[in-house]
């Protein structure tokens, strides 16, 4: 899956999601808005949106903040992976 890096303004990835961001960015339907004051509503909308869905998780960190979400980050990325299938499901790196 490749090294864990965090992105500022888009949170946590791998290099290899990292990479992907550019031309999933193409295929957005919000990119795609001709105004740029509404595509740019939409952008920080999205963005408050995920931020405040975080908020409540936040609460159930503990130990180092940067262990406990890498890790959850690549637990639920293998888990992604695998659709959701708990059979092919491979946590053995965490």
């Amino acid at each position: 899956s490749g090294p864990y890096l965090v992105l500022p303004f888009f949170g946590p990835a791998t290099v290899r999601d990292g990479i992907g961001m550019l031309p999933d960015a193409f295929v957005d339907p919000v990119y795609h808005v001709n105004d740029n004051g509404d595509r740019n509503a939409l952008y920080v909308t999205r963005i408050i949106d995920g931020r405040s869905q975080l908020l409540e998780s936040e609460k159930l960190i503990s130990g180092d903040k940067y262990t406990f979400i890498r890790d959850a980050y690549l637990q639920k990325r293998a888990f992604s992976i695998a659709d959701g299938d708990g059979e092919n499901y491979d946590d053995s790196n965490f």
